[in-house]
């Protein structure tokens, strides 16, 4: 049987993609805006209502790190949606594939490929081509900043790097606060798949998420 997705609330990506100088409510308030805005999408409501928190697949957290990482070099992240790849390719999808590209290629001494965005500004132009994103993939090493004569201005985001940045998941048990099918206040509930399914049912409210203490 196939597990189901793990999902994350907006505190689990806050943690793991904050900078060392940000406090983790400020990272939590600007995902709840980039939702509210579109740019992340939650899985179910987008407004789940009072008391039910909003979950979001694993790969928000690329989502959320590749906006971070536009904020830092200050672009406003809404003007995400002005930046097209290929085929109209949004800059996010391409950031995804390079960050799952970069993260099983991954080593501590970057041996390999090297996955980067190029960002490309032509104010000038209409349409599609006034700012462009391209996926590249080079060799530790390798020169990766072309000049594209036709564009004012270029950013490259190195994607391999960028992930350095993420913190390493927590491990989270659920506590039984009020009993439910056959669970009893007190128990504990340890396995991942089991979690998620408890999360996104009607019964979440019965439990509460704690992080496992280290060597248990």
């Amino acid at each position: 049987m196939t597990n189901p997705p793990q999902l994350l609330t907006v505190r689990d990506i806050a943690v793991r993609i904050r900078r060392p100088h940000e406090d983790v409510v400020t990272v939590v308030d600007r995902i709840r805006g980039w939702t509210d805005v579109g740019l992340l999408k939650a899985v179910g409501e987008k407004h789940p209502g009072t008391g039910r928190k909003r979950r979001y697949p694993e790969t928000t957290i690329y989502d959320a790190l590749l906006l971070t990482a536009l904020l830092d070099v200050g672009i406003d992240a809404v003007r995400a949606t002005q930046f097209h790849g290929p085929g109209g390719a949004s800059i996010l999808s391409l950031g995804r594939q390079a960050a799952q590209e970069a993260q099983e290629a991954q080593s501590d001494d970057y041996q390999g490929k090297v996955q980067y965005l190029v960002i490309l500004g032509r104010p000038g132009q209409r349409g599609l081509n006034a700012y462009s994103v391209y996926w590249r993939e080079e060799e530790v090493g390798a020169k990766q900043v072309r000049i594209v004569e036709d564009a004012e201005w270029s950013i490259v985001l190195n994607v391999s790097v960028l992930l350095k940045s993420v913190q390493p998941s927590p491990k989270h048990r659920l506590v039984v606060r009020t009993s439910f099918e056959n669970y009893r206040k007190g128990d504990r509930i340890e396995d991942e798949a089991e979690m998620s399914r408890v999360l996104s049912s009607e019964y979440h409210n019965h439990v509460l998420r704690t992080v496992k203490p280290t060597g248990k």
